[in-house]
């Protein structure tokens, strides 16, 4: 491996690398089932940018829900840097989520505007 990389040692779990397999199905899924032209709120809108070419954003305002169509949620860091995943789906009367995806560590939503 070249400086500050590394592989994954014997007896290293999946999860204990940078990237897991859990979190890579929000980009997988942003990109094969959302429309190109989709706009996807998540807690790290430039990476997301960077490996599906959608646009995204990020907000912790239930406000805003209505400038995205999905919003991928990570369950583990409440609302840090993003809408609690325990309020989302109450939060704003004015949209209508639709569970797409869920797995131990994201969820993500259609929003029915």
């Amino acid at each position: 491996p070249q400086r500050g990389q590394r592989h994954l040692g014997e007896g290293e779990r999946a999860q204990d690398r940078v990237v897991s397999d859990e979190s890579d199905a929000v980009p997988d899924l942003c990109q094969h089932r959302s429309p190109e032209n989709a706009v996807i709120i998540f807690m790290r809108p430039r990476a997301l940018r960077l490996f599906t070419a959608r646009d995204a954003f990020m907000t912790e305002r239930c406000e805003d829900l209505r400038k995205g169509d999905y919003v991928a949620l990570h369950e583990k860091v409440g609302d840090n840097g993003q809408i609690s995943p325990d309020q989302v789906t109450t939060c704003n009367a004015d949209v209508k989520l639709a569970l797409v995806f869920n797995n131990k560590r994201f969820t993500v939503y259609k929003i029915e505007k």
